[in-house]
């Protein structure tokens, strides 16, 4: 990670990935594993993370 000139973090590709992977899999733990909706997980967790990151870079 590095730092830019506003204090803001700036994440690797690989671990933006790997912040979603994680998110992904607990979100599909809290719903009881049900196979076959990983994608679902994905994109919620995806989300969820691009909306911290605006929040944070708005703040």
């Amino acid at each position: 990670m590095t730092k830019n000139n506003e204090d803001s973090v700036e994440r690797s590709p690989q671990q933006i990935e790997e912040q979603i992977r994680l998110a992904a899999y607990f979100r599909w733990i809290e719903r009881g594993c049900p196979a076959g909706e990983g994608v679902e997980d994905w994109l919620e967790a995806e989300a969820g993370l691009a909306s911290q990151s605006e929040e944070l870079e708005g703040a």
